[in-house]
């Protein structure tokens, strides 16, 4: 539903920082619309190897006609953790997308929320983006396949 032509996209635990948003804004002009931007991380540790990253995979901001066209999050994922937001980069670059590490600077603290109810467990959406790559990252089908429905707020 967003009618910006961006989108920020950041996990509950990845707080920006001031200098962060200031930076996209002063860039915004420049942004490329072919473009998935990444961002730099503090303190960030990969929870199912405890390996300390510079980049979040889930830290993006995206432009949203591409982010839609290319099939955005696939709900094959859903309901198992991990790899959606591994895949997501590889789909939009199967795709003729690029992708670029805005700025020098960390824009984004972990505050380290690591939901300890989530089963980490990768074994059930890791072949299914294997199978996915290996057949070209087909553009997901049904997307939103929960019950929803549009609300009005008015003023």
């Amino acid at each position: 539903m967003c009618q910006s032509p961006w989108a920020l996209l950041f996990d509950v635990d990845q707080h920006p920082r001031e200098k962060g948003i200031k930076y996209i804004l002063h860039h915004f002009e420049q942004l490329q619309p072919d473009t998935m931007y990444s961002f730099r991380v503090s303190n960030y540790f990969d929870a199912n190897d405890n390996q300390a990253l510079e980049v979040h995979p889930n830290t993006l901001l995206v432009p949203v006609t591409n982010f839609k066209e290319f099939g955005m999050y696939d709900e094959d994922f859903a309901g198992n953790y991990g790899y959606e937001d591994l895949y997501l980069p590889v789909m939009w670059e199967m795709r003729g997308g690029k992708r670029i590490v805005l700025g020098k600077d960390i824009y984004f603290d972990d505050v380290g929320y690591k939901t300890s109810s989530l089963t980490r467990n990768i074994e059930v959406n890791k072949p299914i983006a294997h199978t996915k790559i290996l057949n070209g990252s087909p553009k997901p089908k049904n997307f939103l396949r929960f019950d929803w429905a549009r609300v009005n707020h008015r003023d």
